[in-house]
């Protein structure tokens, strides 16, 4: 339990800064307009040109490895839900630019504080263990068809630019998720010292994460905050989550109550992540980019 207890707090600390870094991304990626750069390479050409953005994604470098030491200390179940306890810092700006918190972010707030509180009393065992080579091999086999398949329909100019970004926003919550379940195979191969497949599993994270970034950045330029937070935040706790049992072994069923308090902890933290990322005060403090 004690090291549940410090992965909690690693993944609160990996959390603030995922977090802070998104509140500086989202900011200047306002000031470039679609018309301007139109589609993800173009927007990031302009995008590595502006400081502020490069110091917000060293942040989420920085965050990087306290995620891979959270899952190293703490299941998947517990670190996944806790990273959405980083919204609150996104809260507080969207509080310091004139908007007052309604009935809704402070539910959202307390089925943070509830769910991620729950997850940690309640946690399974940690495992360093996998499902099996076929049970990888489909699940991020049809994790990354699906990424794909998003992400060649936000690039068809054709469909217009709602269901591009839109397309673009799920892309990116996909790959985000994918990013959590490599991250935590990366965990389990230096938890056996398994030096050189950890630095495989590393390189596909960083892959996957950049991937995800310019989706992001993408359906930013033309969607509200409102409507993307959700989907990236969401997404990458729901799903690693839902397949921690499947690929690392995470026995809900051994839990007290045979899982199910473990579950409503789990869809509590996930539906206040949800709510408060499609807050207006989350949506001013990362404000989507000019249309």
């Amino acid at each position: 339990m004690e090291s549940v207890a410090l992965g909690v707090i690693v993944a609160l600390a990996a959390s603030a800064l995922f977090n802070t870094g998104l509140l500086i991304e989202a900011r200047r990626t306002r000031l470039i307009s679609p018309e301007e750069a139109s589609g993800a390479i173009a927007l990031f050409r302009r995008l590595v040109k502006d400081r502020m953005w490069l110091f917000g994604v060293s942040l989420d470098v920085i965050a990087l490895p306290l995620h891979a030491v959270a899952l190293l200390l703490a299941p998947v179940t517990v670190v996944q839900p806790t990273l959405a306890a980083g919204l609150l810092i996104l809260l507080a700006a969207g509080r310091r630019s004139g908007h007052a918190a309604t009935r809704r972010e402070a539910g959202g707030v307390l089925a943070v504080i509830a769910g991620v509180t729950g997850v940690a009393l309640l946690a399974p065992e940690r495992t360093a263990e996998d499902g099996g080579v076929l049970a990888l091999g489909l699940t991020l086999g049809v994790l990354g068809v699906v990424i794909a398949a998003t992400a060649l329909v936000a690039r068809r100019r054709g469909l217009g630019p709602g269901a591009s970004s839109a397309a673009a926003m799920i892309a990116a919550g996909l790959a985000y998720s994918l990013s959590s379940v490599e991250l935590k195979l990366m965990s389990n191969e230096l938890a056996a010292s398994a030096w050189l497949a950890a630095l495989g599993w590393l390189a596909a994270v960083v892959l996957t994460d950049g991937f995800g970034l310019a989706r992001e950045m993408q359906s930013l330029q033309r969607r509200p905050a409102t409507q993307v937070g959700p989907m990236i935040f969401a997404l990458p706790v729901i799903v690693p989550v839902l397949l921690a049992p499947l690929l690392f072994g995470e026995d809900w069923a051994a839990t007290p109550g045979g899982g199910l308090p473990l579950g409503l902890s789990v869809l509590a933290a996930a539906t206040g992540a949800a709510v408060l990322a499609g807050s207006p005060m989350v949506a001013a403090a990362t404000p989507s980019a000019k249309r």
